[in-house]
This record gives structure tokens, C-alpha cells and sequence, in this order.
């Protein structure tokens, strides 16, 4: 065979892995969990699943290699992060029980003076939540006590407001079941968004694509492990779900990656934001054809797992706001569960729903925040040719994609940043390599843990700064003072593999 078409024939076939993105994955084994909820097992009888890193599930190379770029990790950051002992006397005077409490503990959805915490037993149904201010010193009585209650799966959600914005807070669940010897959760932290007029720095973490062979998860493990990440997002993937099709089933799916201690270790460290990616669900579903009852089970699985609200009015909403004062507003996009494939080569292509497109356009141009990030599970850059399968993410609907940038052109709205997911691998650049969009910014960001995309490290010239297939998690230090950010990719063990600072 020639040998430059032997080389196209190569690259064409990696491309079909990369182009996929998430999406090129082994199928799941079948789960068969049952829907009974655990609450009433006595502690003494029950028996929970071995959580170590599974020896069933293959493992996958987390370091594609040293970067020309690698430096040293990257420092700790000037974010106002108050003394880890100073709640000590009361988060920490009883004993953690994993056991019971096998997922740790989540802060997510922080909005205005609000956040919902998060647990999961699947044997207490009835804890106390304390919240402590972290400013308060470690003598401080709690912010907030409060009883809580589990839902019949085991779940907890419980959403505490008349927060001080901007302030850090530490919260637990507390067992009484023997109440000689009160049990809690993990400890977790999280802070409230800055007041509405703040224009002080804020850091965000993020990452993607967290597959269940990649158990314990280095690189969350290490973002865990930072204290100056005031929020940090997934999207999506959280847990490879695929053959899943009860509600029994995507619940034994998240329970995979939930007990990995690189999740628990993420999860109580700061607040979080997410939003979900195609394996929530099935890999590459069709919202137009997928099982209704199966997408239920899916979407119920999504919320029950994260510190998340779900609107009465609105249940299946995913997408949502979040205003970080005048430095940072994020937008939490559903890039999956309202897309229309049937038409997505038509002028009136179907990537979001109608409403959510409003949504957020109306959203960009009335936003006061100095940076205006899009949390957005599939990129929406034009990548060069080799990356096909186009019709998976935003440039395969094109009429969806030209009205959302050609809105933010028009409104002349500024310091848009996408970050994103999906795809097995990491890069910065611009959305396209020329035109009205070569000024628009995409990071992506992850995996967190999966397979490296084979053409991570391809990426480069005037459109690409920097790109890997390294697993990895990303951080954005956004100041508004002289509205620059500061872009970093880290792996695993703390190795920065890019960073650079970006001003308007």
C-alpha cells in the first residue's frame, strides 16, 4: 500500500476515536440492582460492596507523557480560604462512618445566599445537618442546625440560605441511630457566591469524562486536595452508565465512581456545578428515539446523585445561572437532552431547545458580570477535518451553533470563555481557525480519568495554544481588575501541563 495512504487510513481511524469523543467506550456490563431502597436495613446486617479500585475494570494509561510544556505544580492561589483547623471543634468531635456514608458528602448549585448539601445513607434515614462559618473560629457555635430526612432511595438534599456571600462554610450530617455514639459524614466546605457588586478574583475548577476504569481518579484526587478552587464544574460523564435501563441500574452505575476517593475527595472540597454528557444516559442517545421510561430513569439518576434542585415547575431542567458578583456569571448548559438530530441540518436545527437558547441569550446580554463563562458538556469549536463526527456536537447543527455566536457578536458582548468536555482530551484555543469566531475562547478540559483521545497532542498552529491527551482537570482564575485569565491544565500529580494568561 502507498504509504501516504496507509498514514491517512491510520489517522482517519484515530480520528473516528477522537471525534467521538466519550463516546468510543466498551459496553457496560448489564446491572441488576434492585429498586428496593436499603433504609431499613439494621447497621450490624448490612453489607456493602467492596470500594477499593475495582480489579474487573480495565485499566487505562492516566499519563500520556511528559509535556514540553510541564512545569511544576501549580501554587496555591490568593483565594480568601480560612484555616482548615479553625471549625475543628465542631465538625470534626465525632467519628467519620464511610460505611454508611459510602459517597461523602456534596455542595453544589450555589446561588445568590443559597446551596443544597448533599448525602447519602443507604441505611440512616433521619441525620441532623450541621453548617459552620469558617471565619467564626473554632469555639463558634453552628451557622445552622437542622433535621434532615432521606427520600426512599437514600438520598438527601437540603438547601440552606441566608448565607454571607463570598464567606467559606464546613458542613456534616450527623447519625444519632446510637445515641451513645453519634456517627458523621465526611466534613465538606464550600463557599457562597460574592455579593452582587464584588469585583474580587475567583478560581474555577473543572474537568469531564470520568470513567469507571480509571478508579480512584488521580486528578480529582488532587483537586480535592486544593484549597483555592472557590467552584468547580463537571460535564458530564461523571459515570459511565451505558446498558444501564432501571433506575436500579444507573444507581448501581454511579455507585461505581461515587465510593472512589477521588470524587469523595473533590465533592467535599468545594461547591459544584454540573451538568450531564451522553454516558448519564447511553452512549451517543438520541433524546428523539431513547425509551422514555429508560430517559426518565436517567434523568431521575442525574439529580438524585448530585447536590442539585430540581424546579417542581420545571423538573427536567437542567440548565441553570449562577452569578459570582460583577467578576464571573457561569451558564450551565443541557447539550444533550433537548438536541434534535432529525433536524439538525435544517435552518431551524434543534442543539438546544428553544427556550434554553432564549434562555441563555437573554441571560449573556443582561449579564453585569465582568466574565461570562458557558459550562458546556461538547465543544463548540471547528476543529480541523480529521475530528469527524461533527454531527455529535454543536458544528453539526449548524444553524444552532451561527445563532448563539453571531448573537454574541452582535450584542458585542465581551469576555465569553466556553469551557468544555467530551472528548478525551485537553486543549485552548479559539473556535475557529479564522472568520468573525477566530476571537472566541474554548478550553476543554479532562478526561478525568478515560482513555487519552489519540489525537490530543495533534492540535497546534495559530487556532490551538496547547492540547493533550493527558487525563487531567483545568483551573481558571478570573480577575476582573485588569480582566485577564489565568488558564491551567494539571494532571494527576499536580504536573502543571499548561498555563497562560489571557487578557482582553
Amino acid at each position: 500500500m502507498d504509504p501516504t495512504r496507509r498514514k491517512f487510513l491510520l489517522l482517519t481511524g484515530a480520528s473516528a476515536l477522537a471525534a467521538a469523543g466519550c463516546g468510543d467506550d466498551p459496553p457496560a456490563a448489564d446491572a441488576s440492582a434492585s429498586d428496593a431502597a436499603l433504609s431499613d436495613v439494621p447497621p450490624d446486617e448490612l453489607t456493602l460492596p467492596d470500594v477499593s479500585e475495582p480489579e474487573d475494570l480495565p485499566s487505562v494509561a492516566l499519563d500520556a507523557g511528559p509535556s514540553d510544556d510541564a512545569a511544576d505544580a501549580s501554587p496555591i492561589g490568593d483565594s480568601a480560604v480560612p484555616s482548615d483547623t479553625a471549625p475543628s471543634v465542631g465538625l470534626n468531635r465525632y467519628p467519620e462512618e464511610t460505611a454508611r456514608f459510602p459517597y461523602g458528602v456534596m455542595a453544589g448549585d450555589m446561588v445568590d445566599d443559597r446551596a443544597i448539601l448533599w448525602t447519602y445513607s443507604p441505611v440512616y434515614t433521619a441525620l441532623t445537618l450541621e453548617l459552620y462559618d469558617l471565619d467564626a473560629g473554632p469555639s463558634a457555635p453552628p451557622f445552622l442546625t437542622r433535621d434532615v430526612s432521606a427520600n426512599p432511595e437514600g438520598f438527601i438534599h437540603t438547601e440552606v440560605s441566608g448565607l454571607t456571600r463570598g464567606a467559606w462554610y464546613g458542613y456534616t450530617f450527623i447519625s444519632t441511630h446510637n445515641p451513645s455514639a453519634p456517627t458523621r459524614t465526611a466534613v465538606g466546605r464550600f463557599r457562597a457566591t460574592l455579593a452582587e457588586d464584588a469585583l474580587t478574583p475567583v478560581t474555577l475548577g473543572a474537568t469531564s469524562c470520568s470513567h469507571q476504569r480509571a478508579r480512584p481518579f488521580p486528578t480529582m484526587l488532587h483537586a480535592g486536595s486544593r484549597r483555592d478552587l472557590d467552584l468547580f464544574a463537571h460535564l458530564g460523564d461523571l459515570t459511565y452508565c451505558d446498558g444501564a435501563r432501571t433506575a436500579a441500574q444507573y444507581r448501581a452505575k454511579y455507585a461505581e465512581n461515587l465510593t472512589s476517593t477521588g470524587l469523595r475527595a473533590l465533592f467535599s472540597s468545594t461547591g459544584v456545578y454540573s451538568t450531564w454528557d451522553d454516558h448519564e444516559v447511553d452512549n451517543n442517545f438520541d433524546p428523539e428515539t431513547f425509551n422514555a421510561a429508560n430517559l426518565a430513569a436517567a434523568r431521575g439518576a442525574f439529580f438524585e446523585h448530585r447536590a442539585l434542585r430540581r424546579d417542581p415547575a420545571a423538573p427536567d431542567r437542567i440548565y441553570r445561572s449562577a452569578r459570582w458578583g460583577r467578576t464571573l456569571e457561569v451558564f450551565t448548559l443541557d447539550c444533550r437532552g433537548e438536541r434534535r438530530p432529525s433536524t439538525r441540518t435544517r435552518d431551524n436545527a434543534q442543539y438546544l431547545s428553544r427556550a434554553q437558547m432564549d434562555w441563555l441569550k437573554a441571560g449573556l446580554r443582561s449579564s453585569t458580570s465582568v466574565f461570562k463563562v458557558i459550562l458546556n458538556s461538547v465543544p463548540i469549536t471547528d476543529f480541523p477535518l480529521l475530528f469527524i463526527s461533527e454531527n455529535d456536537r454543536w458544528e453539526g447543527y449548524r444553524a444552532a451553533r451561527e445563532e448563539i455566536l453571531t448573537f454574541i457578536l452582535a450584542e458585542r458582548i465581551r469576555d465569553v470563555w466556553w469551557v468544555s468536555g467530551d472528548f478525551h482530551m485537553a486543549s485552548v484555543g479559539y473556535l475557529s481557525p479564522s472568520g468573525p469566531y477566530a476571537g472566541m475562547r474554548e478550553v476543554l478540559v479532562g478526561p478525568a480519568g478515560n482513555n487519552p483521545n489519540p489525537l490530543g497532542n495533534t492540535l497546534g498552529g495559530s487556532q490551538f495554544d496547547f492540547s493533550t491527551g493527558t487525563s487531567n482537570y483545568g483551573t481558571f482564575r478570573f480577575d476582573p481588575a485588569d480582566r485577564s485569565v489565568t488558564v491551567a491544565l494539571i494532571d494527576g500529580n499536580g504536573r502543571t501541563l499548561f498555563t497562560r494568561r489571557y487578557t482582553s
